[in-house]
């Protein structure tokens, strides 16, 4: 058995200490600190949020040896117990992250349980000590002890939990299934008729897409909404984390944010949860771990998400349609389509795929994904005469895995079981262009549109000086600085990426530009021209999507 205390103490100074304490045989033991967690496919620096790491064998301090920044080496000299003890400083807010303050605390263990593949399947104890918070809420249990209890370490780190004094409780059952609603004490009551209504709606969409089969006894949303804006989620096996502000808007304006991504991380349990690319299911942590995959983890859930909301009546198909649009805008508008193949993002992930770095330098398997999952579905749909949706392939995956005979997917699974649905050549050709290839999904997204008789336009950019000089711009603290510009428009040469824009006057004929660089400023005055750049693409809902 190994047993984890978390002293809450110090919360006034968001941070806690914690404790790993277990029995140990004569020998080396390593001990490593997670380095990235799931949901995230980027290394996670916890290391440096601990303070004072110290280990001791039957009571004596013994040496730390650092092997690497998140891995420790002890040489124990008998049989006995060893403890090690470290602070951990809990200030940052993610539904990722472990926060504590006077009013409330996210507990994520993955942060800070330390690990031993010795004793990853055994049984582990979490327990609270000196813990300011009246009630938890969470997909775990206490004990009349006031212990959490997990079956093993993989089920203590995707096992979340809140601390509070106050907490606003829903709960709504689907199929005999609870699913519960947990909220900050901050977030007002009001709208629970339309809440519980929506959500409702939604769960049971998503259990009719998988034809009833929910792998959890209960689900539960853990949603934290501060005073300021935020969006984030995070899914876990039994429940999600959603940190989604402001507070006060949460019910009313940030609705629709709060229905998009609860759709998207209850998706999650299924796809991800149980369907993972192969690669994931070890469930090491000590270093990147990399999967070709990523669009069909996460653009899957993305359009899915989406989709399933707009089936249960709980968003407009104008809703729906601007969500489809809005992925498109951001293919157009994100230059890396050019050269990074979807499956080269998702192997870069690690690097860059989360960056939102200037110029751009990947795409996002959010984005991308997603219309490649409505062109999946637009296929599967024109191919089988709308008998099929794409709900199919997923369907045929899940008893695979349920059976144990697929353990983990591969691009080579996922291709041969989309040719199961559509056929060989047309899952060939499908991969090819969608995910293997760069700049062709756009063409193969106009031509399943096509032939399904769907008619789609292209717009210009609405900002002028994008269209006619092929130069995006992005704020920052008030200030116009480029993003990118267009290789062939001709101003590669003049300006830089960074470069802040000052004024600009336009006429019929011309452009009068100002940029400022390093305190120098750069006069440009140009023709207009019929070349325009940036234009993207929209469609309508298509007639034929079910």
């Amino acid at each position: 058995m190994v047993k984890y205390t978390v002293d809450l103490g110090d919360y006034k100074e968001n941070s806690i200490k914690v404790s790993l304490l277990l029995d140990v045989l004569k020998g080396i033991h390593k001990f490593i600190l997670p380095n990235w967690r799931p949901g995230r496919y980027s290394l996670s620096n916890y290391f440096e949020r601990i303070v004072d790491l110290r280990a001791s064998f039957n009571s004596q301090l013994i040496h730390v040896k650092w092997e690497a920044h998140n891995i420790l080496e002890l040489k124990i000299p008998s049989d006995g117990q060893l403890i090690i003890e470290f602070h951990f400083k809990s200030d940052v807010l993610t539904a990722g992250d472990t926060f504590i303050d006077e009013d409330f605390a996210i507990v994520n263990p993955i942060n800070f349980s330390l690990y031993n593949d010795k004793f990853k399947n055994d049984e582990v104890q979490l327990v609270l000590l000196n813990n300011p918070f009246d009630d938890f809420r969470g997909d775990l249990i206490r004990d009349s002890q006031g212990v959490f209890k997990f079956d093993n370490y993989l089920e203590l780190i995707d096992s979340p939990f809140f601390l509070g004094n106050e907490f606003l409780d829903v709960r709504i059952e689907v199929e005999n299934v609870p699913f519960y609603l947990h909220f900050n004490k901050e977030v007002g009551g009001e709208n629970q008729i339309q809440l519980i209504s929506d959500f409702k709606k939604m769960i049971k969409a998503q259990l009719e897409f998988f034809e009833g089969f929910f792998p959890r006894k209960s689900y539960c949303f853990l949603i934290y909404s501060p005073s300021v804006p935020f969006y984030h989620g995070v899914e876990h096996l039994g429940s999600t984390v959603i940190i989604l502000g402001p507070a006060n808007q949460l019910l009313s304006e940030k609705y629709s944010d709060l229905l998009g991504v609860a759709s998207h991380e209850l998706f999650h349990v299924w796809n991800a949860g149980m369907l993972k690319p192969k690669e994931l299911c070890e469930g090491n942590y000590d270093k990147p771990v990399i999967f070709s995959t990523g669009w069909f983890i996460e653009g899957i859930t993305t359009y899915l998400g989406d989709k399933l909301l707009w089936k249960a009546g709980v968003i407009s198909n104008e809703s729906f349609q601007e969500e489809l649009n809005l992925h498109l805008f951001r293919h157009y508008m994100n230059p890396s389509r050019l050269f990074q193949s979807l499956e080269d993002a998702s192997v870069q992930l690690w690097d860059k795929g989360y960056s939102r770095n200037h110029p751009p330098i990947a795409i996002s398997i959010y984005t991308e994904g997603a219309i490649v999952a409505l062109i999946l579905d637009l296929k599967i749909q024109r191919l089988s005469k709308s008998k099929n949706t794409i709900a199919l392939l997923m369907n045929n995956l899940i008893p695979k895995v349920k059976s144990g005979a697929l353990k983990g997917y591969t691009s080579e699974n996922l291709i041969q079981e989309i040719a199961g649905v559509i056929g060989g050549d047309e899952a060939n050709e499908f991969y090819t262009q969608c995910i293997k290839e760069s700049n062709k999904l756009i063409a193969t997204l106009q031509n399943e549109l096509k032939m399904m008789e769907q008619s789609y336009q292209m717009v210009d950019h609405q900002n002028s000086i994008t269209k006619n000089t092929g130069i995006i711009f992005y704020n920052e603290n008030g200030l116009d600085l480029i993003k990118w510009i267009w290789p062939e428009s001709g101003f590669v040469d003049l300006l830089e990426i960074g470069d802040e824009l000052v004024s600009h006057i336009e006429t019929d004929k011309h452009f009068q530009l100002t940029f400022k660089r390093n305190g120098n400023v750069i006069p440009i005055k140009f023709e207009k021209s019929e070349k325009k750049f940036f234009d993207y693409m929209r469609i309508t809902l298509p007639n034929h999507l079910n």
